[in-house]
């Protein structure tokens, strides 16, 4: 996934809405969804070692978002300001930020980290291969064998989130260390222009060389203008390295060839 300069899209709890909150609709959305869930369980639970704590946790989280989207639909007929030229990190107004900090992200954040995904998605045109769940980002970031780490930028006089990094670590054979590979990196637009993004991928390299990493590494459109941002915060282009995926077809019919060998000299004796 290429990595794409800020996003997020919750607007400051704070300030005055006729929805309050999440709004009186989605409460009751999320009342309703919440009552089900202590119910029912999930009829494609993906994950079967989830305890019933952790599958009502996951609709929490679900309703949560599903209660943001609700809010943000609702904004007094304003139209969606988020179009992709937006989400790319180019166009859109500018607000005061104020203060802000960069912290790891808790389970609680997830609601806006699946919206920031999903907006850096909007900005990629990859939106259709983001599926990921709510249960799916607290396993994999917040579970006992996470595979990522996310940190968030959030202004401290709302306390809300207006920013993301997410980062994995890749084992190099014949290194002594791991390599953070940097996923993610978004800032919603209207908050961009106050150093949010620099912070990020500070915090970033702060944690590669916690854990020994000499390198952070990331993969980017070549269209991307986010590239003189990078290039900016030291990040080197290594013209001589390419990027291959194997994927779909090519991948089955790779793997088939592979168990088609072993059943061939399984016979064999």
């Amino acid at each position: 996934m290429c990595s794409c300069v800020e996003s997020e899209s919750l607007t400051i709890r704070r300030r005055t809405s006729p929805h309050g909150h999440f709004g009186n609709n989605a409460r009751q959305h999320l009342r309703s969804k919440l009552a089900a869930a202590a119910i029912d369980q999930p009829a494609q639970a993906k994950h079967s070692s989830f305890d019933f704590d952790e599958r009502h946790r996951c609709a929490r989280i679900e309703c949560r978002v599903d209660a943001e989207r609700v809010r943000q639909s609702g904004k007094q007929g304003q139209p969606d300001r988020l179009g992709v030229s937006e989400a790319s990190g180019m166009d859109g107004e500018h607000q005061p930020l104020g203060a802000f900090r960069v912290r790891a992200a808790r389970p609680a954040d997830v609601p806006a980290l699946m919206r920031l995904k999903r907006l850096l998605a909007e900005g990629e045109n990859s939106l259709h291969a983001v599926r990921a769940t709510a249960a799916d980002w607290l396993r994999d970031g917040f579970g006992g064998d996470a595979g990522f780490t996310a940190f968030v930028a959030e202004a401290e006089y709302a306390e809300v989130v207006v920013g993301m990094a997410t980062c994995s670590r890749r084992i190099i054979t014949g290194w002594s260390g791991p390599v953070i590979f940097l996923q993610d990196l978004f800032v919603e637009p209207q908050f961009r222009k106050h150093g949010v993004a620099n912070a990020l991928v500070a915090r970033v390299a702060a944690h590669a060389r916690d854990l020994g990493s000499p390198i952070v590494e990331l993969t980017v459109h070549t269209d991307n203008p986010a590239q003189t941002f990078y290039q900016r915060n030291g990040f080197q282009h290594l013209p001589h390295c390419l990027t291959y995926v194997l994927a779909g077809p090519a991948l089955a019919a790779l793997a088939e060839r592979d168990k088609e060998q072993r059943e061939k000299l399984s016979r064999a004796g």
